[in-house]
């Protein structure tokens, strides 16, 4: 993801721009809207209340498209219609997103990561719907949304080696019992898939299934 052009650059970008948020081919208008989200600043004239209206889109990687923009150019005071529509992106949408030049076309993801910028007041309802979402993906798919998971569950640091599954809070707890749950999620191509392994364990959790497993269980 380039970063943000000088202020001075984006207004001579973002009039090409907006008008092919209302395109006709859902890929345009959605690879439109979450640029211009990138490349706006908060004060940019009419650019807010123009990705609020298109929420309303009846189609859904559009209305994806303006609730990434939102939450990428106004962080935590996106708002929560921003909230429940990537929320309920984290389900589904894969196959729509191909033609996104955005994170490789992986609109569930980009929702994911795009979550954890949100005010904390959504962080619970956030981290529940990506719980629900960890079981439904693998490989590279589902390194996005672990990512976003295990950043909810550990904000400040990562566990320390001694600390017993007994010992973690409630919300570590559930991601632990997710992630034992899922031995799919563990794997890319039917085999163990090694980055996904050392994601999990950067933050301290073991890094397989069966291991993952055995701690919940208390095990050695």
């Amino acid at each position: 993801m380039r970063p943000r052009p000088h202020p001075e650059e984006a207004p001579a970008v973002l009039p090409a721009l907006i008008p092919l948020a209302d395109d006709p081919d859902p890929v345009v208008a959605a690879t439109a809207l979450v640029a211009v989200g990138l490349l706006a600043t908060p004060g940019t004239g009419s650019v807010v209340p123009l990705l609020e209206a298109v929420l309303d889109d009846p189609r859904e990687l559009v209305r994806w498209g303006a609730a990434t923009a939102l939450v990428r150019l106004n962080g935590p005071a996106a708002g929560h219609r921003a909230a429940e529509e990537l929320r309920s992106r984290l389900a589904g949408l894969a196959e729509l997103g191909e033609e996104i030049p955005f994170f490789d076309g992986d609109v569930r993801g980009y929702a994911a990561l795009s979550l954890c910028l949100l005010d904390d007041a959504y962080t619970e309802d956030t981290f529940t719907a990506l719980l629900a979402a960890l079981p439904e993906v693998s490989g590279t798919e589902a390194l996005p949304v672990a990512q976003a998971a295990l950043r909810l569950a550990f904000p400040e640091r990562a566990l320390s080696e001694e600390t017993p599954f007994a010992a973690l809070d409630d919300r570590r707890r559930r991601l632990v019992r997710v992630l034992a749950e899922s031995p799919g999620t563990w794997l890319l191509g039917g085999r163990r898939f090694g980055n996904f392994s050392m994601l999990v364990r950067s933050y301290g959790l073991p890094g397989d299934v069966e291991a993952m497993t055995a701690y919940m269980a208390g095990t050695p």
